[in-house]
This record gives C-alpha cells, sequence and structure tokens, in this order.
C-alpha cells in the first residue's frame, strides 16, 4: 500500500507539473501576442485616434449652422471623412465610438430581435444570408453569434427592414428608390442583394457622401446616385422613398425641403421616425405635425416600429393603390 501510495504522489506531482508547464506555456504565448499586437497596431490606432479628435476640433470651428442632431456629433462626421480617404480608417470605421453614436449602436438582444422577424415574415430572405453577410466584410463592425450565423446587429436590422418593404411594396425591381440619410450605404447594399433596382439616389451631406460611394463601390453596387442635401433634383419622380431615422433628425427648414423636393415626388415611402418632443423651429416636426403635413399629400399609415424602441414609428404610403 506505501508502495501505492508514493507511485500516486509522484503521477499526481508529474500532472500538475504538466499542468502548470502548459499553463505557463500560453501564458508566454499570450504576452508575446499582446506584446506584437502592440507594436504593430497600438500605434496605428492611437494615430487614427488622434487625427479623429483634431478632426473633431477643426468642425467644431468651421459649423456655422445646425441642420440635423447628427451635426452635433462631430466625432460621426469625422471618422466618416476620415474613412473615404483614409483606407487604415476604412477598414475599422464601424468600431469607432464616434461613428456608433449615429450608425450602428444596436445591441446583440436588438438583432435578436430584427432575426426573429425576418425568420417569421421574411422567410424568403434567408436565402440571401451569405449575400448580406458581405455588409459585415469592412469597417470591422462589432458582431454576434446567432442561429444564422455571424451577424452585426445593424447589418439585420437592414435585411428586416427589406422584410417590410418586400412585405409592403412587393417586388422592387426596377424601382427608382431614394433614401434621406445613407449612414455608409447599409441599406442600400443589403436591397441590392436582393432586387435589381433602376437607381438609387441616396442624398446626405456632403461630408459623408464620399465615405457611401467608397464603400458601395466596394461593394460593386451598382445604379448608385449620390445626391447633396443641398444639391437635390426637384424634377425626378420616385418609386419608392425610404429614411431610418435621419429625415426626422432634420431641423423644420430643412424637413421643409425635403418634403417639397423628395417626399411630394415620391409614389411610396417607408419612413421611421423618432422624434415626438416639443414644437420648435430649430427641432424637427413632432409627431402631430408631421402626420399633419404629409396626409395633405399622401394617404398615410402610421405604424408602431418593431420591434419597437422609444417613441418611433413608421409613416408608410403607396399612391399607387386605388
Amino acid at each position: 500500500m506505501v508502495l501505492i501510495t508514493k507511485r500516486n504522489k509522484t503521477s499526481l506531482r508529474s500532472a500538475v507539473k504538466f499542468i502548470i508547464v502548459r499553463i505557463l506555456r500560453r501564458v508566454r504565448l499570450y504576452i508575446a501576442v499582446s506584446t506584437w499586437y502592440r507594436r504593430v497596431f497600438y500605434k496605428q490606432d492611437r494615430r487614427i485616434e488622434t487625427e479623429i479628435r483634431q478632426l473633431k476640433k477643426e468642425l467644431a470651428v468651421q459649423k456655422s449652422g445646425k441642420t440635423s442632431w447628427s451635426d452635433d456629433s462631430d466625432g460621426y462626421v469625422a471618422v466618416s471623412r476620415l474613412a473615404a480617404t483614409n483606407d487604415d480608417v476604412f477598414k475599422i470605421f464601424k468600431r469607432s465610438i464616434d461613428y456608433r453614436e449615429v450608425v450602428g449602436h444596436d445591441s446583440k438582444e436588438q438583432g435578436q430581435l430584427f432575426l426573429d422577424i425576418i425568420k417569421t415574415e421574411g422567410k424568403d430572405l434567408l436565402q440571401f444570408l451569405p449575400k448580406f453577410r458581405e455588409n459585415d466584410m469592412y469597417g470591422y463592425p462589432i458582431t454576434y453569434n446567432y442561429e444564422v450565423g455571424e451577424f452585426s446587429p445593424t447589418t439585420l436590422g437592414y435585411v428586416k427592414i427589406l422584410a417590410d418593404l418586400t412585405n409592403i411594396f412587393g417586388d422592387l425591381s426596377h424601382f427608382d428608390i431614394v433614401e434621406i440619410g445613407g449612414g455608409y450605404g447599409g441599406q442600400c447594399k443589403i436591397i441590392s442583394d436582393v432586387y435589381h433596382f433602376k437607381s438609387y439616389s441616396i442624398v446626405d451631406l456632403d461630408a459623408i457622401l464620399p465615405l457611401i460611394q467608397k464603400y458601395l463601390t466596394t461593394l460593386d453596387v451598382k445604379n448608385v446616385i449620390y445626391e447633396s442635401q443641398y444639391g437635390i433634383n426637384q424634377e425626378k419622380e420616385y418609386d419608392l422613398l425610404i429614411s431610418n431615422y435621419a429625415f426626422s433628425e432634420c431641423v423644420k427648414s430643412v424637413q421643409n425641403q425635403y418634403i417639397q423636393g423628395i417626399l411630394s415626388r415620391s409614389k411610396r415611402g417607408y419612413i421611421t421616425y423618432d422624434f415626438d418632443g416639443p414644437s420648435s423651429e430649430n427641432l424637427p416636426y413632432n409627431k402631430e405635425e408631421i402626420i399633419q403635413i404629409l396626409s395633405k399629400k399622401h394617404a398615410i399609415h402610421i405604424a408602431d416600429e418593431r420591434p419597437k424602441t422609444d417613441v418611433n414609428f413608421n409613416i408608410i404610403w403607396d399612391d399607387t393603390i386605388i
């Protein structure tokens, strides 16, 4: 019995020693990799953040007037401008905290809610998931593992909106589409994966459009028109207007330009509206005001946003229905 006990102790000591050695090797490997990462990437990341901070200061000095709530986020504009001209920033812009203040701040749980709606109301879109995943190939977005694979919640949100558009308006092929506020072009890319639209006009700030153009060109999305909010084509008519929050974040004077130049010329509309505050010239139209204005131009339908967040609601119309 004594001999067996000694052997057991020897075996135990050997096993513990083996485990400790393995752990130490992994720790040393981790330290080595971390040190290499810091040497290679930290200086680059720090340089990028320095450039963003500097450009934010310049934008704050240059700013003379406010046209939308996102104008308050100089970081969003700064990252967009840098990503359009700097390939290093383009590789990671979706990770930037400054950028995610405006675009890409959906949580993992919101992504699951989007997916639940897609699975029940957009089943035909599930076959396009490999194409939709391309939207997460650039910009290094925050992604999560869902039952359908790795996706960013933002991409799933765009797919959910496409499901809504398809269910409400049917086939979008050969449509002249216009989107107010294009972000980085994600909604356009997702729609292009399923439908061959005739044209897709994106109206946004001059500082944002170069990133959208670079992003969609990189993904080889065709038939896209990039329009400044100050140069709206007053003669063109559209089959479908889309705006995910952007229209509702413009001050009244800018909203009036969009209403006259785009909304009144769009046969169909799908707007997600996220303002229902007090009435003021320095704010967007509130819910009661915007419903009253648009009801004079279209037979609009008001629906709760799904999944419901805050006071958000959808404004929908289809003038082609008699």
